[in-house]
C-alpha cells in the first residue's frame, strides 16, 4: 500500500513538471525570400524609441537587388545583422540598402584565397522629402532591378 502511495504522490509531482517542459523550436528560413516583421508585440502604432525594432532577413542572395523606401523615418542598423531600428524623421524620406563591404584586400589575394564569402552593409540615405501626412511611416521594400513593390507597411507614430 506504502508504496502505491509514493507511486500516486511521484506522477502527481512530477506531471506538471512534464507539461512546463518545452521543445527547442527552430524556425527555418527559404533562401529565395525575404521577412520584414517587427519585434516583439506587433502593432501599426510605433511610441517614438520603443516598440522601433524591426527584424529585416534577408538571404545574400537578394540583398544587391533590394531597396527599402522610408518616408518621415530611417533604418537603421544594430549590432545584430538581422535587426533595424526605424527612427522617426518627421518630413524626411530616406532610401536604405545593402551595399558590398570594401575589404581593403587587394584584387590578387581574394583570387588566390577563393573566398566567395560577400560582407554586406546596411547603409540609409536621405532621398528627399516626405509625401506623407506627418504622424505616418510608410515603409516600402522594392526590387530594384524591375522597380517593383515587393512590401509596403504603414505605421503610426506617438511620440513621448
Amino acid at each position: 500500500m506504502k508504496d502505491r502511495h509514493s507511486l500516486y504522490f511521484f506522477f502527481l509531482f512530477s506531471f506538471p513538471l512534464l507539461c512546463l517542459s518545452q521543445e527547442i523550436q527552430t524556425i527555418k528560413f527559404s533562401k529565395s525570400q525575404f521577412y520584414f516583421f517587427q519585434k516583439g508585440a506587433k502593432d501599426d502604432t510605433l511610441i517614438d524609441g520603443k516598440n522601433n525594432l524591426f527584424y529585416l532577413i534577408i538571404p545574400d542572395s537578394l540583398k544587391p537587388n533590394l531597396i527599402v523606401n522610408i518616408e518621415n523615418g530611417k533604418l537603421v542598423a544594430t549590432k545584430n545583422d538581422s535587426l533595424v531600428a526605424l527612427d522617426f524623421l518627421q518630413g524626411l524620406k530616406y532610401e536604405s540598402r545593402y551595399t558590398l563591404r570594401n575589404e581593403d584586400i587587394p584584387i590578387e589575394k581574394k583570387r588566390m584565397s577563393g573566398s566567395k564569402n560577400k560582407h554586406y552593409d546596411f547603409v540609409s540615405l536621405i532621398n528627399g522629402v516626405a509625401a506623407t501626412p506627418s504622424k505616418k511611416i510608410l515603409i516600402r521594400l522594392v526590387n530594384k532591378i524591375d522597380n517593383t513593390i515587393l512590401l509596403e507597411n504603414v505605421f503610426y507614430i506617438k511620440t513621448n
